[in-house]
């Protein structure tokens, strides 16, 4: 109660003192970005000052259900009725007249808190219904931050219809978030750097980090259903795979997905259908209608490596590569290849075969996994992934016909031609590259204390660069007489085998797992900080300090 009832005086305060409130458009991302404004600061109106004191006061209270406990959040979630008659009611409640009228105005710090305290921000069909409406309002008065806090709150209301998803007004707001950035930029290239990502894209991915963890606060044993839910509510957004801010805040999701089986199946899944609807609106055209093969290649949603964003382009490359198992392609094309055909008429032939609408050879999962495994940065924990799934394509070797066959694997085939094996020689070198960077990171860690464990991993980096390395470089990994019991630790037979065997299960042991943690943990602290819900510590302050050797003049200075 004494939340809601400073929250109103507050509100009632700021439309009596600034009736012209509602054409105020004072951005608050200075307070998102902790950037240096003092000069801007010290120049603003007592206007300007008391509008920003108020958006501020009513942010810091605990007012919506979700913000609150989790009785009162699940509560909402299940529709409980008691959990409902707490909230004031939009339309018939005299305390929040003022409010609800200022509301109508458009004013925007009253339609924030109308969605705080009322059925407006905590019923889903309300909030459809005349909700949204007054978040935009809040959106486009710039104050990005606070439409943050609201999406927070109401996105797990739609978990019950994901349908929801596809509603205008709500698109319209995200669409226009994560477009924020470059407006911000173009208005302020003097008080902010163009690095990526821009403080709205930042922001709403603390928001998503805080959301995650907040999955039991939601009535869920597993962050599986809201992360589900944001990446569909993501990939239903209009260009989305060619918005950089969407593609940052999925690779987010992703990066929890990555580590959670039942998630990842799950992302997987969405990304497999995607996939498969991409390339199904991008087929056609009069080759494909006449002959039923399309030889132009597939329309890709990422054409090209995703540096960037690694933990997404896993999970469309993996979309890509059962893809091209499933159709039969892949062992196919390692058939043709293995009979010494070139690599464009063994595609050609292959694709005949499986009456599948081939890809570019450029296209093909070895060159899509080896161009991402060469782009990451190098101290990514996905890179070891990459190389991973590049050789077991790398090492392929056709099914045996009869029995007591041995076929070679097909490897070389894919790097053939000049342009290949400069392509091939500058793949030795990155895997040259990152050796070197994995020594170099242990030599660094060694005077660190505490650090055993990075140790080790860069270590087992190291070792294991080199063995891909000599997979790479030396003829007779691919040779039908390799002997693995015969090869020296350094090949690391029992890999090979599991490669050769075509065991597809993750390399678990040589992903770093405290990284992703603690970059999860620094955005959620960052979330906290922001919208001033870090836990103050309860000390017992003292006057002064009790043992010190200062005298009072000291003390006093």
């Amino acid at each position: 109660p004494l939340h809601i009832s400073t929250a109103i005086n507050t509100v009632q305060a700021a439309i009596k003192h600034n009736p012209d409130t509602s054409v105020t458009n004072t951005s608050s991302m200075a307070t998102m970005t902790n950037l240096a404004m003092v000069s801007i600061t010290s120049l603003a109106s007592a206007h300007t000052q008391f509008v920003n004191w108020a958006w501020e006061t009513v942010s810091r209270l605990h007012l919506h259900m979700m913000d609150r406990g989790i009785l009162e959040s699940r509560g909402i979630l299940e529709g409980n009725v008691d959990i409902f008659s707490q909230l004031l009611d939009y339309d018939l409640n005299k305390e929040v007249e003022i409010v609800a009228a200022g509301a109508v105005r458009k004013i925007p710090l009253a339609c924030y808190t109308s969605l705080l305290l009322t059925q407006l921000g905590h019923s889903l069909p309300e909030l459809l219904d005349r909700g949204l409406a007054l978040l935009k309002v809040v959106q486009d008065a710039g104050r990005m931050d606070h439409v943050l806090e609201i999406l927070m709150y109401i996105t797990p209301l739609l978990m019950s219809d994901l349908s929801c998803i596809e509603n205008a007004a709500f698109k319209n707001i995200l669409t226009t978030l994560l477009s924020a950035d470059q407006s911000y930029i173009s208005m302020a290239k003097s008080m902010i750097s163009g690095t990526f990502p821009g403080p709205v894209t930042r922001e709403a991915g603390n928001m998503l980090e805080k959301m995650i963890v907040n999955y039991e606060k939601y009535g869920k044993d597993s962050p599986k259903e809201i992360i589900d839910l944001w990446v569909k509510i993501l990939t239903s957004l209009p260009g989305w795979n060619v918005n950089n801010s969407a593609l940052f805040l999925l690779d987010i999701l992703c990066s929890h997905s990555f580590f959670n089986p039942p998630i990842h199946s799950a992302t997987l899944q969405v990304t497999n259908d995607l996939q498969k609807k991409f390339l199904l609106e991008s087929s056609g055209g009069i080759i494909n209608w006449i002959t039923g093969v399309n030889y132009s290649g597939h329309k890709l949603l990422f054409p090209t490596s995703t540096a960037q964003f690694p933990w997404l382009a896993y999970f469309f490359l993996q979309s890509e590569d059962i893809h091209c198992r499933e159709t039969g392609l892949w062992a196919a094309m390692v058939k043709q290849l293995s009979e010494q055909k070139p690599l464009e008429d063994a595609l050609v032939s292959a694709s005949t075969q499986c009456e599948t609408s081939p890809p570019l050879s450029s296209q093909l999962p070895i060159y899509r996994w080896l161009q991402q495994a060469m782009d990451t940065p190098p101290d990514h924990p996905m890179v070891p992934i990459f190389w991973q799934r590049f050789f077991q394509l790398f090492l392929s070797r056709p099914v045996a016909t009869h029995e007591g066959e041995e076929p070679r694997g097909v490897g070389m085939s894919f790097f053939v031609g000049m342009l290949n094996t400069m392509y091939y020689n500058k793949i030795k070198t990155g895997l040259k590259v990152l050796q070197e960077v994995q020594a170099k990171k242990a030599t660094e860690v060694e005077v660190e204390a505490d650090v055993s464990d990075i140790k080790r991993l860069c270590d087992k980096l190291g070792k294991l660069y080199k063995t891909f390395y000599m997979w790479l470089d030396e003829a007779k990994i691919l040779d039908s007489t390799l002997y693995i019991p015969a090869l020296s630790p350094v090949y690391e037979p029992e890999k090979l085998a599991q490669v050769l065997s075509g065991d597809r299960t993750l390399w678990m042991d040589y992903i770093d797992f405290e990284g992703p943690l603690l970059e999860h943990c620094k955005a959620i602290l960052e979330w906290d900080t922001l919208h001033f819900r870090v836990k103050l510590e309860n000390k017992l302050r003292k006057p002064y300090a009790d043992h010190n050797d200062f005298t009072p003049s000291e003390r006093i200075l």
